[in-house]
């Protein structure tokens, strides 16, 4: 029963019926056959009888008008549930008080973080409105048998708010409900269906999905200790709970349970996780990481694809390296705004993978979805040029674009890739270009060689809510020639540069300031670039090329009166594409793009300095461009009272009234000291090469 039927119940007299309309609250609510009907019906002996269906939501109606726990003790609410809930089934009565527990008790967490001692009798919980799971399944129980119903207390196993994959239970740690109805057993979490744990606070969220939860459901989170609860036949061991995956509630909302995978699978390179939908709109979203050094990370190790079909969602992932990888699957429907988390697996690969190009193959991409269109609706295009995934291709070929007017549609990059072989690819770096203006998007390719391409076009949808993750997605397509061109064209470096307008862009991100204001900048061996935006929420993040893929950029980020500074370190005369990703709220807005020409190789290799800690933050300089002779200003920032520099002698400075430690002076030894006094002696925090 883990989703609901209507509850009903004969009643033989008519009056009786209007009585706990009434009582019930929900007298206005006859007229709506959704939320309350009534069914005359006749029996052998020609009675009439009549049938009351009631909806789950008005059976919460009763459980949320109960007075308040400030207002009436726990025999007041007994006996008011007694008159509110005569002549309802069993399961109906069990499902208010579901609700009203919902509603009105918490769960205590500083009790079981530790800080404060925990009640757990019916009448301490009740007084208290906060309990841990034994306290939930205590009243629960207190209150169901008082008003009539056959429930009894579980001890058992659970895997919830701190539940670690791979943890081994040895104790129990849970309580939760069962209850009788015509000798027929159903399970009850009261505790898992007020809320959620986040951080050290209760969250507080009603979850249907543990009211007269399936056995085969609850058992991937919940084992009872006496295996007679588990309702399953044969029963699992607690080796065998341990071993399987956890489902959510949300999964059971938009898939069916039957033949899904329960275990983490053992696969080589290569390996589907398939999903029985029970609706057409499910849509997912897939984080997936690698376990490196005890911890899981995002990386080139793995890839994965998502095909939709019209009973199935399929995700193929491929797995790079040999060892344990983590899947994260979030989903939601249309009924939803909120990605919610549904399953988490544990993936081992057995294997090294062999493949010469790791990635998935045309075929793989060309069967992802079962119609163009569906993959155009995610991309919310209003008009398209290619209709076709795969297409002949001249030697240069646009492809357009038109967004709707309420996308949120953010384009992160578009690359292109040639097939050397059935298993082979290169990447092209000056046969494609492409320009974002407004709300088009338009690419130019160029395909000089005959055989078979790749245009990957990466974008994100800044209108998916998910706190955890959001995920850049993929529109692929694979467009082929069949004759070598005589004569070979690739864009110039400036062409793949400017691929928005300049000032749309500064528009768009309504920035307080930009140090650098013209999209071609010629710049020095040590530029700083400094953004500020109306919004404190804004997060930058760097990305370069060089002309010939020769030039290196040291980047160092620093903050500086409510700017994001960004001290770039040009090692070698070279032209550089300066890419600055714009990220708001944690969403991508939009990308400053700037052709920068260095003119000048610098004087000595411009380095890092070396960092013991970051007790002391240094404003200027923070590269390793000093030079003997040369007067220099130190800028710096510390909670410390005094900080030492040591040149050829300690210099001793002190903070000024803007919070700030300073000193100029002419660098006379190879290397640079600045510390923090501790017991009279220096403590180094950053060292800084001097050259001659």
């Amino acid at each position: 029963m883990g989703c609901f039927c209507d509850y009903s119940v004969e009643i033989e007299d008519y009056k009786k019926i209007e009585k706990l309309l009434i009582d019930s609250h929900i007298k206005n609510e006859k007229k709506d056959e959704t939320k309350c009907k009534i069914e005359e019906t006749k029996s052998k002996k020609e009675e009439t009888k009549f049938k009351i269906i009631m909806s789950k939501e008005s059976l919460r109606k009763i459980a949320l008008s109960c007075p308040s726990r400030n207002v009436i003790g726990l025999y007041e609410l007994i006996n008011y549930l007694n008159e509110k809930t005569k002549g309802l089934d069993d399961i109906s009565k069990a499902y208010v008080v579901f609700c009203w527990m919902a509603e009105n008790i918490a769960y205590d967490t500083d009790s079981y973080f530790g800080y404060s001692t925990a009640v757990y009798t019916p009448e301490e919980v009740y007084r208290k409105g906060q309990s841990v799971c034994s306290g939930y399944s205590s009243l629960y129980k207190y209150i169901a048998n008082s008003i009539g119903l056959k429930v009894k207390c579980i001890i058992g196993y659970a895997k919830g708010y701190d539940y670690v994959e791979g943890e081994i239970i040895s104790d129990t740690n849970h309580e939760w409900n069962i209850l009788e109805v015509n000798n027929k057993f159903y399970l009850i979490d009261s505790t898992w269906g007020a809320g959620y744990v986040n951080g050290r606070k209760f969250k507080k969220k009603f979850k249907e999905h543990y009211f007269c939860t399936p056995p085969e459901q609850l058992i991937t989170t919940h084992l009872p200790s006496n295996s007679k609860w588990q309702l399953l036949e044969p029963p699992i061991t607690i080796k065998e709970f341990l071993k399987r995956v956890m489902f959510w509630e949300d999964f059971y909302l938009l898939f069916n349970s039957s033949n899904t995978i329960y275990y983490n699978p053992k696969v080589g390179n290569k390996y589907t996780f398939r999903f029985f939908k029970k609706s057409n709109k499910v849509e997912l979203l897939i984080k997936m990481d690698y376990l490196i050094n005890n911890v899981y990370q995002h990386g080139e190790e793995c890839k994965y694809l998502v095909k939709k079909r019209k009973d199935y969602i399929d995700i193929v992932c491929l797995f790079k390296l040999k060892g344990k990888y983590k899947l994260d699957i979030y989903g939601k429907d249309e009924t939803k705004k909120l990605y919610e988390s549904l399953v988490t697996y544990y993936p081992e690969c057995t294997q090294n993978s062999n493949m010469k190009n790791f990635d998935f193959q045309p075929e793989d991409y060309e069967l992802q979805n079962d119609t163009f269109d569906e993959i155009l609706n995610n991309f919310k295009c209003d008009s398209i040029s290619h209709k076709e995934i795969s297409f002949k291709a001249k030697q240069k070929e646009k492809l357009s674009f038109k967004f709707k007017k309420d996308s949120d549609i953010f384009i992160s990059d578009v690359e292109i890739y040639y097939y050397v072989d059935n298993e082979n690819k290169a990447k092209l770096e000056k046969e494609i270009k492409y320009i974002i203006f407004k709300k088009n998007l338009d690419i130019e390719a160029i395909f000089n060689k005959k055989g078979k391409y790749n245009i990957c076009i990466s974008y994100s949808d800044e209108s998916i809510q998910n706190s955890e993750y959001t995920p850049i997605k993929k529109i692929n397509y694979f467009p082929y020639k069949e004759e070598d061109e005589k004569q070979e064209f690739k864009f110039s470096f400036e062409e793949i540069a400017f691929i928005k307008p300049f000032e749309e862009v500064i528009q768009n991100l309504e920035l307080d300031y930009l140090s650098h204001n013209s999209q071609a900048i010629t710049v020095n061996n040590i530029e700083t670039f400094k953004f500020k935006n109306k919004n404190d929420n804004m997060a930058i993040y760097f990305e370069y090329k060089s002309i010939d893929n020769k030039g290196k950029i040291l980047s160092v980020q620093t903050k500086d009166n409510g700017s994001e500074c960004f001290h770039l370190a040009f090692n070698a005369k070279n032209k550089y594409i300066l890419k600055f990703l714009i990220y708001i709220d944690n969403k991508p807005r939009d990308t400053i793009i700037y052709l920068a020409t260095c003119e000048n190789d610098p004087e000595f290799e411009i380095t890092i300095p070396y960092s013991y800690n970051n007790k002391i933050k240094m404003i200027e300089p923070v590269f390793n461009n000093l030079k003997k002779g040369r007067e220099v200003t130190f800028k710096m920032k510390s909670n410390e009272e005094k900080i030492v520099l040591i040149n050829d002698n300690w210099n001793y400075i002190e903070k000024d009234p803007n919070g700030l430690f300073e000193l100029s002076f002419i660098p006379k030894v190879d290397e640079i000291v600045v510390g923090n006094l501790e017991n009279r002696s220096c403590k180094y925090v950053k060292t800084f090469k001097v050259h001659e």
